[in-house]
């Protein structure tokens, strides 16, 4: 009864929050808003680190950005930068091709 209350609780605190998912790769970002929809997540999407920093620019109530590190035209790191610049904001990098690499047994070069 305890886990269910808690995760009622720790559920109320999201359901406000809103993610920006940045990835070049769009099979990534549709699964993953899908997770994080079911999360009574808002989640909004970026194809690239340009139009990542264009609805960071439009959008006030932004509170978590999940950004890839390997993204054509400005990269994830270079996109962070201006992020950590610009505005006060939970940051969290991801690099989508290591994962994929790692889970077969690879590691990117």
């Amino acid at each position: 009864m305890r886990v269910a209350k808690r995760f009622a609780d720790e559920l109320k605190a999201v359901v406000d929050t809103t993610v920006l998912i940045v990835d070049a790769e769009a099979p990534f970002i549709r699964t993953l808003a899908g997770r994080l929809s079911l999360g009574k997540l808002k989640v909004l999407s970026a194809p690239g680190g340009s139009a990542a920093l264009d609805v960071l620019e439009n959008e006030i109530n932004i509170d978590a950005v999940i950004l890839d590190v390997k993204m054509p035209g400005i990269d994830g790191l270079d996109t962070l930068r201006r992020i950590e610049a610009e505005i006060s904001l939970c940051a969290f990098v991801s690099d989508s091709s290591f994962n994929a690499n790692r889970s077969k047994g690879g590691f990117p070069q």
